[in-house]
């Protein structure tokens, strides 16, 4: 038995390296060697693969190469409707962001070169350089403008799928290659926005929605604030206990990603001074992977996304060689921190949120989802490192992708609770086909059982039990 390949390719390049072995040799747990030289490759008698425009030997597995993965630009491509899509650019000269492949010889074993066309959507090159036109109102890509969508394949993960298929034409043709798959997990996060509704907010705070809500005649909402200041009733906000006793039971732990912006617009969480949010995090973090949950008003200012980064690291005394670092602390050169980001309101912007992210030190980003509609946004199931188109290089950045989302379900989709535990339930069985890591991202504010978000607790012990 054996776990190396011989791949040849005409010109090995950073992209083609990166799909390789950073996705097919990760995901199969295949050691890979690379030639550019013909005739040894043809010599060898040994599990190979050829990436070229001809078939060399009788003994290979012959993928007929698609130019991308050699190209050094970022163009743009054509979505074709009617099945395979990759080809060049239209004559027409209309761009709809997507590629697809020139005709295959038909004695390949593919008929289309799914090494392109995994590269194409792990590396999200349809969201390089978007027309504002296909943004939504908080500047976010749309999943309805996505190929995965228009080809309708959101809801499933093929690059795991492709991989799998080409491990079987793999073992087909070489019986004694030992390939391994990923094993199917269940990774249940939290975006903490608000720890309380109305505790620990401050007295100004406080005052202000005291006074709207009697202006507004409210006196319901005045009371049950008065009670929840005065310690009588539980702020409903506060699901941590819950939290962790549910998954305590089915023996899963989340990962839990904090919001600690100046407050803004779309920034309402408490104080990140606050003493009891602090101690509260210390706690979690004892318990629980935490993470920092970049404001939205960090979007557009590297200078507010590492002051949140360094209050995270003061909070949890976590940095680089221990330090304990302060606001207004400069960055060390070459700093990087042990926790996960998170964009608030999922701002992710290709390639601008992932360079700050590396610039600020956070080697981990959840982010790869979308707001508007469950399913893979970059067509895969694992963790898989960035790649970055500009740079064309692989990035010591880990992208961790997650498929649904509680505000998705019931907001964006409409799902009642019923239709949202089936929505899971698909994905759920789609992911564990594969053998991937279903990601979940709920908000602790979801699970309080208040208004119109009564009835979701029971979704959410739902996904618990299907998930195991």
């Amino acid at each position: 038995m054996t776990q190396t390949i011989l791949f040849y390719a005409t010109n090995i390049t950073s992209r083609l390296r990166y799909t390789i072995e950073s996705i097919v040799g990760n995901l199969l747990g295949l050691n890979l060697v690379f030639t550019q030289d013909k005739d040894p490759f043809i010599a060898a008698n040994m599990p190979k693969i050829n990436y070229s425009s001809e078939r060399l030997s009788a003994n290979e597995l012959f993928v007929e190469s698609h130019n991308l993965l050699f190209e050094k630009i970022i163009k743009p491509y054509l979505i074709q409707k009617d099945g395979d899509f990759f080809s060049d650019k239209a004559s027409n000269g209309v761009s709809d962001g997507v590629i697809q492949n020139h005709p295959v010889a038909n004695f390949a074993d593919f008929d289309f070169d799914v090494f392109a066309r995994i590269f194409f959507l792990v590396s999200r090159y349809e969201e390089y350089n978007l027309d504002p036109s296909v943004l939504d109102a908080h500047g976010r890509f749309s999943s309805t403008k996505s190929v995965a969508s228009k080809l309708n394949f959101l809801q499933q993960p093929v690059v795991n799928q492709y991989v799998m298929m080409l491990s079987g034409k793999l073992k087909s043709r070489f019986p004694d290659l030992d390939m391994s798959f990923p094993t199917y997990r269940f990774q249940p996060t939290f975006d903490v926005d608000n720890a309380w509704l109305y505790c620990n907010k401050g007295f100004l705070r406080n005052a202000g929605g005291f006074l709207k809500d009697v202006l507004s005649g409210n006196f319901e909402k005045v009371k049950n604030r008065a009670d929840i200041l005065r310690g009588l009733v539980d702020d409903p906000y506060f699901t941590f206990d819950y939290i962790q006793k549910l998954h305590q039971e089915y023996g899963f732990s989340p990962v839990m990603f904090w919001l600690l912006g100046d407050l803004g617009k779309y920034d309402k969480n408490i104080f990140w001074k606050n003493k009891a949010l602090q101690q509260l995090m210390q706690t979690i973090a004892k318990q629980y992977k935490v993470g920092i949950h970049p404001s939205y008003g960090s979007n557009d200012s590297i200078f507010i996304l590492k002051k949140e980064v360094l209050r995270l690291a003061k909070i949890l005394q976590k940095g680089d060689k221990n330090t304990i670092y302060t606001e207004g602390s400069s960055f060390e050169k070459n700093t990087v921190f042990s926790f996960p980001s998170r964009q608030h309101f999922l701002k992710l912007r290709f390639l601008e949120t992932y360079r700050r992210l590396l610039e600020v030190g956070i080697q981990a980003d959840w982010t790869m989802g979308y707001a508007d509609e469950t399913g893979f946004r970059a067509s895969i199931a694992t963790p898989f490192p960035w790649f970055d188109l500009e740079k064309n290089a692989e990035m010591p950045l880990i992208i961790h992708p997650f498929q649904a989302m509680d505000v998705t379900l019931k907001h964006y989709l409409k799902l009642s609770p019923e239709a949202a535990t089936e929505r899971l339930r698909t994905l759920i069985r789609t992911t564990r086909d594969v053998g991937g890591t279903f990601t979940t991202l709920w908000h602790n504010d979801n699970l309080a059982e208040m208004a119109d978000w009564k009835g979701w607790r029971e979704v959410y012990e739902r996904l618990l039990k299907d998930a195991i």
